[in-house]
């Protein structure tokens, strides 16, 4: 039977003993009645993503250059997928001075690519195999994709930068990486969440 507050989840009694000072071990940690352990959850981690239906997911690779096209890495949700995805961060190495990442409505991807689980108690696939509800690839194509820049960067003569950013995509909205000059080869690694939509999000 707990004694007053007592701790009795394991994990949470580990990081209170040891961030509080208190004896470890059976039996387990004790709060008095006016103290209370609380979870902050807006800055939840990221092994409780799984336990509250979110995958974490990663992809991407490289477009080689090709003469006369760009090189562009794209990440698209699928109409129907019933899915919200949140594009978290980017690693991106480009030979080109300058380089757009814009968000986009519907963008073909001929051969997606594998994502990967990056939580390993994450098992969920969808109808094609793949990890993820999203579709992510590259193209290489004749200029630009219509679509609202949400970031630009010009460098001379290399781009090799890392971009956290929050763009949330719904069915039907895509993500583009694009190099400004032909003939460019572009290297992208994204990681992103995503999780079942709810209908009121749709508005």
């Amino acid at each position: 039977m707990a004694v007053y507050n007592e701790i009795q989840t394991g994990q949470l009694s580990i990081i209170l003993a040891k961030r509080l000072g208190m004896k470890e071990g059976t039996p387990a940690p004790s709060l008095q009645p006016e103290i209370h352990a609380a979870l902050v959850l807006e800055n939840d981690r990221p092994e409780w993503k799984v336990l509250a239906g979110e995958r974490l997911v990663a992809g991407g690779g490289a477009a080689v250059a090709s003469a006369g096209t760009r090189s562009k890495f794209r990440i698209f949700n699928p109409l129907g997928s019933n899915t919200l995805i949140v594009i978290e961060r980017l690693w991106l190495t480009s030979a080109s001075g300058q380089l757009s990442l814009r968000r986009t409505g519907s963008i073909p991807i001929a051969t997606p690519l594998t994502t990967v689980l990056m939580d390993t108690r994450d098992r969920q696939v969808n109808t094609s195999g793949n990890n993820s509800a999203a579709q992510v690839g590259y193209a290489n194509e004749v200029g630009g994709t219509p679509g609202s820049a949400i970031f630009y960067r010009s460098d001379t003569p290399v781009v090799e930068r890392l971009v956290e950013l929050s763009l949330i995509l719904t069915p039907g909205f895509g993500f583009e990486a694009d190099n400004q000059t032909d003939n460019v080869a572009l290297s992208v690694h994204a990681q992103w969440r995503e999780r079942a939509l709810v209908p009121s999000e749709l508005g």
